[in-house]
């Protein structure tokens, strides 16, 4: 479904279907189908698509920022930095138009 959305509108509400792609391949252990490159260049891609969507560097932060095991559980930091970078980014932003539920 989000290769598909992926196809028909890739910036459809800031990018949310590399969006959620990218956290899917990333959480997927490789043997499910699962991969880490390509999540993570889904996530990059939300966020070249629209910067203003905070939900990108959110989601980025945490599903490319920290490590995951078998089950979906967080097993570590993968890249500190970046967590700290995509997080800064989002409380420094400025409120833009996207609806906040």
């Amino acid at each position: 479904m989000y290769e598909r959305c992926i196809e028909v509108e890739e910036g459809y509400w800031g990018g949310s279907s590399h969006n959620a792609l990218g956290a899917l391949l990333v959480t997927t252990p490789d043997f499910l189908g699962g991969d880490l490159e390509q999540g993570r260049e889904h996530l990059e891609r939300a966020i070249e698509l629209d910067e203003t969507y905070l939900e990108n560097h959110v989601v980025y932060a945490q599903y490319w920022g920290f490590a995951y095991g078998l089950f979906g559980n967080i097993d570590g930091i993968r890249y500190r930095g970046l967590i700290e970078r995509e997080l800064d980014f989002v409380l420094e932003a400025p409120l833009w138009d996207w609806p906040f539920w």
